[in-house]
């Protein structure tokens, strides 16, 4: 599908939009995890946040508009034709990547990935992911893994709705939180917590570069 949009750019460029419109009615990634958390501690001439396979950029801009002071530490990252869409102004840093290629920004307080893995079956997830992992600093370095986590049973129906999609479209997978903890450890993450919030379908994974 996404080599589709890449190749067809009218089509590819009203598919980012739709997506910007989902995520802007959504719960803020904010309002799961508190910024200080992990603003905390943080280096202050380092990169502070990478969202990785960001689209147009609506997670990074929400942050921003919260702490503009922090934008030139902010890296937007997408294929070239998604990024070229970007709404985030400068000075944040919006860069083309591909994320099964090595990450460029290394050491960075956050990686941020949100709804990017449940496009992926566990294969092509474990290559982005560890290309992450490979990009992070130990002991100071954060994932976040923006998605659902689904109950063994009684899944809401908004999250089953994705979960047959994902499947359908993409051969993709809504993962449970065991399976999103064997994911992450099968690459070198290990799970500190995970972040809910009753105003959020979705939940955040935080993990760490494993000991």
């Amino acid at each position: 599908m996404f080599d589709y949009f890449t190749s067809h750019p009218r089509e590819g460029a009203s598919f980012n939009h739709v997506m910007g419109g989902v995520m802007a009615h959504q719960a803020g990634w904010l309002e799961i995890i508190p910024a200080e958390h992990f603003m905390n501690g943080s280096d202050p001439n380092g990169p502070l946040v990478v969202d990785v396979g960001g689209n147009i950029g609506h997670d990074i801009e929400k942050f921003r508009q919260v702490y503009p002071e922090t934008a030139q530490r902010l890296y937007l990252q997408d294929l070239p034709a998604v990024v070229k869409l970007a709404k985030c102004p400068d000075p944040v840093n919006k860069m083309a990547h591909d994320f099964f290629l090595p990450q460029p920004v290394l050491g960075s307080r956050i990686y941020y990935v949100h709804a990017v893995l449940h496009d992926w079956s566990d294969e092509p997830a474990r290559q982005i992911l560890k290309m992450i992992r490979d990009a992070m600093k130990p002991g100071y370095s954060r994932l976040l893994v923006h998605d659902h986590v689904m109950p063994v049973k009684d899944a809401h129906p908004h999250a089953t709705a994705y979960d047959l999609t994902m499947m359908a479209l993409l051969a993709g997978v809504e993962r449970t939180e065991t399976q999103w903890r064997d994911l992450l450890s099968s690459v070198g993450h290990r799970v500190v917590k995970v972040w809910q919030s009753p105003l959020a379908a979705q939940a955040i994974i935080e993990a760490v570069i494993a000991d």
